[in-house]
């Protein structure tokens, strides 16, 4: 390793900088935590999601309504806002009777 010129050793200095930085960044591992090998991943998965799930009425109020998502009394304030928008008057929606 020819190190002669002055970009070369600021240039090798950088990248164990980076080597070094993301060596501590992820707490002295390259490759992650270690797993408790009796913690049953699965469990572990649901719990994880369980605790991260949000109510409904929270994601309303970040989002708002529709794209998917949509609160309880949604089809009576679509009907509302349509009627009063644009005139029209939608029907219930009915379930069909096959």
């Amino acid at each position: 390793m020819g190190v002669r010129t002055l970009p070369a050793v600021l240039g090798y200095g950088a990248a164990l900088a980076v080597i070094l930085g993301t060596y501590d960044y992820t707490g002295g591992a390259l490759t992650g935590y270690d797993k408790d090998p009796n913690v049953d991943e699965y469990l572990r998965k649901q719990e994880l999601r369980k605790n991260r799930r949000r109510p409904i009425q929270e994601t309303l109020e970040e989002l708002g309504e529709g794209r998917g998502i949509y609160g309880p009394g949604y089809a009576e304030r679509r009907r509302e806002r349509l009627k009063q928008n644009y005139g029209i008057d939608v029907p219930a929606s009915v379930p069909n009777q096959s």
